[in-house]
């Protein structure tokens, strides 16, 4: 759900700018997204109100977005296991961030925010062994070190 109101673009901000500042965080202590923890945490700092009703769960309910039916939610858990094995077995950080973002927005394991977070992982994931940070990872953590 995007924001409705100055109020809501506000905590809409300031939570990508928590995300962004906790990826920075991770890749810094040389955590590698790896971990299907990481994508709740960043579900949790992302969209605290989906993270405070379900936590640490996948979509209970059928979603359907523009013609596409996302899959059933009994099937999301073992989809996101197979995806997390598979990511383990690619080696290229552009394959990898590549496979990790069409199939999180192909299993749509969250009501909302599935885009957002899969934006931020796989900048995670390209920042970790590839790409230097976008500018915006860097005005966050020069802000971060004042």
């Amino acid at each position: 759900m995007e924001a409705q109101n100055e109020e809501e673009i506000d905590d809409y901000f300031l939570n990508l700018k928590a995300s962004l500042e906790f990826a920075t965080e991770e890749i810094n202590e040389q955590n590698e997204f790896e971990r299907e923890s990481q994508l709740f945490q960043l579900l949790r700092i992302i969209f605290p109100e989906t993270h405070a009703s379900h936590p640490n769960k996948y979509r209970q309910t059928q979603v359907i977005i523009g013609q596409h039916l996302c899959c059933e939610p009994q099937l999301i858990p073992s989809l996101m296991s197979e995806l997390f094995y598979q990511m383990d077995t690619i080696s290229n950080p552009i394959i990898k961030s590549i496979y990790m973002h069409h199939e999180i927005i192909r299993i749509h394991p969250f009501v909302d925010v599935n885009g957002r977070i899969t934006r931020i992982a796989k900048n995670w994931i390209l920042m970790f062994d590839l790409s230097p940070p976008p500018p915006i990872f860097l005005d966050i953590v020069k802000k971060k070190k004042k």
